[in-house]
């Protein structure tokens, strides 16, 4: 996980290429899936409804309000 903070509004963008993961989660077994996640319970897990944006192309996308997110490659360690 990486965490990040937003102070304001804005749209995040994260490409990421060939970085020699096997994910499940992922199409192409050397591109991980990636997650945008906000915990908001705060137990530094990724709930299902606490997963705001989520791709398995290698490239995502979102507008996201101010706040603090996680972004997790899928495949990495948590």
């Amino acid at each position: 996980y990486y965490k990040f903070r937003l102070t304001t509004a804005g749209t995040l963008t994260v490409n990421v290429g060939n970085v020699g993961l096997a994910s499940v989660q992922s199409r192409d077994p050397s591109t991980p899936g990636i997650l945008i996640v906000k915990d908001e319970n705060q137990n530094f897990l990724s709930d299902n409804d606490e997963i705001i944006a989520s791709s398995n192309s290698g490239q995502l996308i979102a507008s996201l309000p101010a706040g603090t997110y996680y972004l997790r490659l899928a495949g990495m360690p948590q």
